[in-house]
């Protein structure tokens, strides 16, 4: 992820710890399933088990870490 592709995470703040929004990871598993399976399959349930937490470093690529 770049922070020039996804700036609006930047604003995603809880308790000073930047978050990637869970409709985000929403996005992400459908994506990914529509591209593993057949596409006119649906997703029925979707549940996080976590939070991503976003670590912004000027000089590289955005890290996202599962917690």
């Amino acid at each position: 992820m770049r922070t020039g592709d996804t700036p609006w995470v930047e604003d995603h703040k809880i308790n000073g710890a930047i978050l990637y929004p869970a409709a985000g990871m929403i996005f992400m598993a459908i994506e990914a399933a529509q591209q593993l399976v057949d596409p006119d399959k649906t997703v029925a349930a979707f549940a996080t088990m976590g939070k991503i937490v976003v670590e912004f470093r000027p000089d590289e690529q955005v890290k996202v870490r599962y917690v």
